[in-house]
């Protein structure tokens, strides 16, 4: 039993650095989809969007970005 705890007491703060992380990997691909939705927007309208309030993506680059993206369902 106590093996089993030691083993338990290693591999916990391993297990929290994978799920940070994980997370760290998700916020950088969210960030990378909106910068190539606002470089492919710059590409077709020869302008860039206009600015947005924090956390919000501007409503012009809906269409350049995957269906469904959102920024409020990712919780940060």
């Amino acid at each position: 039993m106590s093996i089993v705890g030691i083993l338990a007491g290693l591999a916990i703060p391993n297990l929290r650095t994978m799920i940070y992380r994980a997370r760290a990997t998700e916020v950088a691909g969210d960030l990378e989809v909106v910068r190539v939705a606002a470089i492919s927007y710059n590409a077709t309208q020869n302008a860039w969007p206009a600015e947005a309030a924090l956390g919000v993506i501007p409503g012009v680059l809906t269409d350049f970005l995957p269906v469904g993206f959102s920024f409020q369902d990712a919780g940060y």
